[in-house]
């Protein structure tokens, strides 16, 4: 399970490279855009390697050669996935209480003026 710092720093990478192939990062980049320290963001790219979500070539304290696996822009997608389930999960919730109050509201009423009538009658 990835951290959020790390969420970041992979969803970073994923935005501001290209589709296939390496990539060439700035640390201070990277880390002003996720705000995070230079020393946080090398320990995450690190831990991203470790995980499989990026295929580090070469690596200094200042800039990082770069690709992103399979794993890490599937990551990406699923997220966005989940995100868009959400939503319309919170939409579909919405219409069915909202035709679900007039369900019972019009049951109630049904109810209301069937006892009414038959109190009327005796």
């Amino acid at each position: 399970m990835l951290s959020q710092s790390q969420k970041n720093v992979l969803n970073y990478l994923n935005l501001n490279s290209n589709e296939s192939g390496y990539n060439i990062f700035s640390i201070k980049e990277i880390a002003s855009s996720v705000n995070m320290e230079s020393g946080s963001v090398l320990e995450c790219i690190g831990q991203l390697e470790k995980a499989d979500y990026v295929l580090i070539k070469y690596q200094d304290v200042e800039q990082v050669l770069l690709s992103i696996s399979l794993k890490g822009k599937l990551f990406e997608e699923k997220m966005i996935e989940g995100a868009i389930e959400k939503k319309s999960n919170k939409k579909t919730a919405f219409i069915c209480s909202f035709f679900g109050s007039f369900l019972g509201t019009g049951l109630s009423l049904i109810l209301y003026n069937i006892v009414v009538f038959l109190l009327e009658v005796r």
